[in-house]
């Protein structure tokens, strides 16, 4: 079961986070996580029904996984990090926007 479960009138969304203490010395070289392929499998599945995402944090930036789990986990490199970094604040800002109506 993911980490946390977000609930609120736009919808229902579960996020699995993963934290790497720190970048590895290459940026082509894949970040590894802890993260299991149940657990990967798991989001797929919830994916069809609710939203669900994996968040890797590496150091003070982030990557959002919204699909294809297995595949994109699998494949995360430090520059792809660094490419398009998200803030702490761009994922709390994030989350919120999965699980309220919109403000139009």
């Amino acid at each position: 079961v993911p980490d946390a479960m977000y609930s609120g009138p736009g919808g229902v969304l579960f996020v699995e986070y993963k934290y790497v203490k720190a970048f590895p010395k290459r940026d082509t070289t894949t970040i590894k996580t802890s993260v299991s392929l149940l657990q990967l499998q798991w989001l797929e599945r919830m994916n069809t029904a609710a939203s669900a995402a994996l968040i890797i944090g590496v150091e003070d930036t982030a990557v959002i996984i919204t699909s294809d789990f297995v595949i994109r986990c699998a494949n995360i490199r430090s520059q792809d990090l660094l490419a398009h970094p998200i803030s702490r604040k761009d994922i709390a800002e994030w989350v919120s926007n999965q699980v309220l109506p919109s403000q139009d």
